[in-house]
């Protein structure tokens, strides 16, 4: 029993398990795991391009990851955070070489932790906007990951804007999700339920073709 007049408290610990892979020649880093929660959801975050974080060093972005993915309204545990370009020592222009800036094992490690996630946040922004390149590796990186897209969502605001980057100052503190790919799956189920469809009308038709013939043929004996 506390003594009186002393102040009742609540201890609180936490170890975060680090993860980070990069190239052998530390030009590229292909991931960034955070883990706090084992027995909780995994997310994947989809970034533009791989900043200075390590396996002990944690940058802004890194730290805004990690607050905005643990606030989720579903408990997350853990995140994976890979990017469009994996390139470390080159910075990013309107004009450059794709190959440069990422490879196939930043496409391995992409796909990889895709498979495992619960959630997969695009939160590279809108440069693909502005430039083509970004724009061509936005739509490999999706292509890649098409098996998986009713599980991509995009950071938005509570007016129901959407497609901002991780750091954008109006929701870098708190994320709201919307599906990536809403409209486009509904089309994919409307689609789905007409081919359904589609099949019973095709054997009514020939039903009633079948039914014309036999009524065509009933007439013609009489005739004769």
């Amino acid at each position: 029993m506390p003594k009186e007049g002393m102040i009742k408290m609540i201890e609180e610990n936490n170890t975060m398990v680090t993860r980070a892979v990069f190239s052998e020649d530390k030009s590229h880093r292909y991931l960034l795991s955070k883990e706090w929660d084992a027995s909780l959801a995994n997310a994947v975050v989809i970034m533009l391009q791989a900043g200075k974080s390590n396996a002990l060093i944690q940058d802004v972005t890194t730290c805004n990851i990690i607050n905005c993915v643990s606030q989720l309204d579903e408990d997350y545990g853990s995140v994976n955070i890979v990017n469009l370009f994996s390139r470390l020592d080159l910075e990013l222009d309107t004009d450059i070489d794709i190959d440069d800036f990422t490879d196939e094992e930043n496409d391995r490690q992409i796909k990889e932790v895709a498979e495992g996630a619960e959630l997969i946040i695009l939160a590279y922004g809108k440069a693909q906007e502005t430039s083509l390149c970004v724009k061509q590796r936005v739509r490999e990186v999706i292509s890649l990951l098409e098996k998986y897209k009713d599980k991509m969502y995009l950071i938005g605001d509570s007016k129901g804007r959407k497609g901002f980057s991780a750091m954008y100052p109006k929701v870098r503190n708190k994320w709201i999700l919307y599906k990536a790919y809403e409209e486009e799956q509904k089309k994919e189920s409307d689609k789905v339920a007409e081919n359904i469809e589609t099949p019973q009308t095709e054997q009514q038709t020939i039903e009633d073709q079948k039914s014309n013939n036999e009524t065509k043929t009933k007439k013609n004996n009489r005739k004769s």
